[in-house]
């Protein structure tokens, strides 16, 4: 029986002023049967001293230092040099919370052939922890999977047995790449579970303004696509690696929609219109003044929630969505109707700040 229970692929590259925090996280599990394998993705910081360190310190912390690749080669890297009988990725800007490791084992022991468990999370920024995302307890089926990604990569609990018959990270992908692994993690039979407890945080990080939007969107569209598809990577007698009927033009709206929203925060007006334009009369999209709430997420500046934050928004990102939602042929009715749905969140939390938290909540209710 493997005497490693876990082991903990935590990849960096320029991030060491986070990685003590994540690095610690593992070091306080009550669960202490794991091994921490730290790859140092070329990173010009002291992330390989700092790795270094611990793993003076602490036997079961293994370095692996390599020339900058990406996320996808780190990652696998990792994977070919853990021995632990599950794997969890943990990147070097999130954390483990409280037990998880024990908590993970509890489920796993009610029900030995589940393969990967899907942990609830938290977002947290600094020291604070904002938002969590709760699963109930349950099992998932492939088609879970076909629409996007359900949780970060953190949340994930694999066997290793599991990521053997998957194999490793898809290193030609730029991004989406953990969702393409989990899409062919559930074709190959994977049982997976989704479970109440939150056990990591996931650090929240306003980095919109360095996403590549484009870049992200094809990788979207390609994992969309593939989803639906026969894997030609795994077993092609595997009786869920079949073809679906799927509308995978609908689910690219929602993907672009969200793309977008980062495109134009990052000031790109005129990209953005002749982008909207392209993609709508390709996919021939019929768009609803709803679906432009999806402009507005994590990606882009959903937990933008500070006094500061917002007022830097609605001065300087609102007027470039009023041009772009003009300029795509809105009359000025729907261009204020848009505006609130993008802006929502923003808009609600200012009534707060400004009125108060009973005051602005009768404002919200009545002007939302």
């Amino acid at each position: 029986m493997n005497s490693t229970h876990v082991s903990i692929i935590c990849p960096c590259y320029n991030q060491s002023e986070f990685l003590v925090e994540a690095v610690d996280s593992v070091l306080w599990q009550d669960l202490q049967n794991w091994e921490l394998i730290i790859i140092n993705d070329g990173s010009t910081d002291n992330t390989l001293e700092l790795a270094t360190s611990y793993a003076l310190q602490d036997s079961r912390i293994k370095v692996i230092n390599q020339q900058n690749h990406g996320l996808s080669v780190s990652r696998n890297a990792g994977i070919l040099a853990s021995s632990g009988a599950w794997l969890h990725f943990l990147d070097a800007d999130d954390k483990l919370l409280d037990n998880a490791f024990s908590t993970v084992l509890t489920y796993q022991n009610q029900d030995p052939k589940t393969d990967v468990i899907i942990a609830s999370y938290s977002y947290f920024k600094g020291v604070s922890f904002f938002h969590s995302h709760f699963f109930d307890e349950n099992v998932l089926g492939l088609e879970s999977f076909f629409n996007s990604n359900i949780a970060p990569p953190v949340s994930f609990f694999i066997k290793k047995s599991c990521q053997e018959q998957v194999g490793l990270f898809d290193e030609s992908l730029k991004s989406c790449e953990d969702w393409d692994f989990w899409i062919r993690a559930a074709k190959a039979g994977g049982k997976f579970k989704t479970i109440p407890d939150v056990l990591v945080g996931y650090r929240y990080v306003p980095t919109s303004m360095s996403r590549n939007a484009v870049q992200m969107y094809q990788a979207l569209k390609e994992v969309s696509f593939r989803a639906v598809k026969k894997d030609q990577r795994i077993g092609s007698d595997l009786p869920l690696n079949q073809d679906y009927p799927a509308d995978v033009e609908e689910n690219l709206k929602y993907h672009f929609l969200r793309c977008l929203g980062v495109y134009l925060m990052q000031g790109n007006v005129s990209e953005s219109i002749n982008w909207f334009k392209g993609e709508k009369e390709k996919w021939n999209w019929k768009i609803q003044l709803k679906d432009f709430e999806g402009m507005n997420t994590y990606l882009s500046f959903r937990y933008f929630l500070e006094k500061n934050e917002i007022e830097h928004l609605l001065n300087n990102t609102l007027p470039d969505f009023e041009h772009f939602f003009m300029e795509i042929g809105f009359n000025d009715g729907d261009l204020e109707k848009a505006v609130r749905i993008v802006f929502a969140p923003q808009l609600k939390k200012r009534n707060h700040y400004r009125y108060g938290k009973w005051i602005g909540a009768l404002i919200n209710r009545l002007t939302f």
